[in-house]
C-alpha cells in the first residue's frame, strides 16, 4: 500500500510535491485549477515541465488529480451540462500535461425533477463527450459521495450505474471515500457495520475495482448526508476502524489518500503521523512494495 495526501496547490505545483515528499507521502492527489472557479490560468511549459521531472526523481506515485467542485455533470439544464462538459475537458488535458495517473470526479446532481436515472444518463454524456475532446491516457475514478438531497453516488447501486457510465478506454475504477461512505449511512464503526459494508460493496461493484482510498474520519452522524472531514482518529470513525475495514477490503495495491483539516500549522503532520502508525503492517509482503504507476489500473 501506498500513503499519502491531498496537498495544497496554492503556492504552485513543484512546492505541493516537495511537501508531499517532506511528509514521507509515496503518492499524491491535488487540483489542477482552483476548486471553486470555472475559471482559472494553468501553469506554464516550464513549471510543468519542472513538476513531472521532481515528481520522477522523488518517486511519488500515482498522482491523482481531483475534480473542481463547480461542475455538474449530471444536470439536465443544457447550457449548465455544456459548461460541466467542456470544464472537465479542460481538466482532463491539465491532468495529462501533468502526467497524472488518474483524475478523481464526482458525479453531481440530477436536477430538480428528474429522477437519478436519468441523472446517470447526463453524467454518462458528459463524461463520453469531454474524454472524446480531450484524449489521452489518464484512468478516470468515480468518488462514492455522503448521498443526500439529489447528488447521486451514495448508494453503492447508484455508485456502479455511474461506474457503468464511465468509458471504457478510460480505464474507470472507484474512489472509496470512508468519511462518505459514513455520510451515506453506512457503518465503519464496528466489526459488523464493517462485515456489512464491505460485502455490499463487493456485491454491488466488487472490491476489485477500487484504486484509492480517500482515509477520511468524519464529524457528521453517520446517515446524515454530510461530508464534514475530522481529524484521523478523532472523528466517529477512529483509525482502528479505518484500519479494520482496509483489511477486510484488502486492496494492498490501492493509494491511499487523507483528505484531512488544516485548521492548524502541523496538522497534515499530526495526520500523516496518525495515518502512518495506523496502518502500519497492514499489508506486509505484499505487491505494493515495488507499485508503479501502471498498477493503479486494471
Amino acid at each position: 500500500m501506498r500513503l499519502g495526501l491531498h496537498v495544497s496547490v496554492r503556492n504552485g505545483p513543484v512546492t505541493a510535491l516537495r511537501r508531499a515528499a517532506g511528509l514521507g507521502a509515496q503518492t499524491l492527489q491535488m487540483f489542477a485549477r482552483h476548486p471553486r472557479r470555472w475559471r482559472g490560468p494553468g501553469w506554464d511549459h516550464d513549471t510543468v515541465a519542472a513538476f513531472r521531472q521532481l515528481r520522477e526523481s522523488l518517486g511519488l506515485s500515482p498522482l491523482l488529480i481531483h475534480s473542481a467542485f463547480v461542475p455538474n455533470l449530471s444536470v439536465s439544464e443544457e447550457k449548465s451540462h455544456r459548461r460541466s462538459i467542456l470544464h472537465l475537458a479542460e481538466e482532463l488535458r491539465r491532468s495529462e500535461a501533468l502526467g497524472a495517473d488518474a483524475f478523481v470526479i464526482h458525479a453531481g446532481a440530477a436536477s430538480p425533477g428528474r429522477k437519478p436515472a436519468e441523472g446517470v444518463e447526463r453524467f454518462r454524456d458528459a463524461v463520453r463527450e469531454a474524454s472524446a475532446l480531450a484524449p489521452g491516457r489518464v484512468s478516470i475514478l468515480l468518488e462514492n459521495v455522503p448521498g443526500g438531497g439529489r447528488r447521486l453516488g451514495g448508494d453503492f447501486a447508484e455508485v456502479a450505474a455511474l461506474l457503468n457510465a464511465l468509458p471504457s478506454n478510460r480505464r474507470p475504477g472507484l474512489c472509496f471515500d470512508t468519511g462518505h461512505a459514513w455520510g451515506a449511512g453506512w457503518d465503519l464503526s464496528t466489526p459488523s457495520g464493517i462485515e456489512e459494508t464491505a460485502k455490499a460493496l463487493d456485491r454491488s461493484v466488487g472490491l476489485s475495482v477500487i484504486r484509492v482510498f480517500h482515509v477520511n474520519d468524519s464529524a457528521a452522524p453517520r446517515g446524515s448526508g454530510l461530508d464534514w472531514h475530522n481529524h484521523l482518529g478523532k472523528g466517529l470513525i477512529g483509525i482502528e476502524n479505518l484500519r479494520a475495514f482496509f483489511a477486510r477490503a484488502d486492496r494492498r495495491d490501492a493509494a491511499y489518500i487523507m483528505e484531512t483539516p488544516r485548521d492548524a500549522i502541523d496538522a497534515d503532520e499530526k495526520n500523516f503521523e496518525t495515518m502512518a502508525r495506523g496502518l502500519a503492517g497492514l499489508f506486509d509482503g505484499g505487491p505494493s512494495d515495488k507499485m508503479s504507476p501502471n498498477d493503479l489500473l486494471p
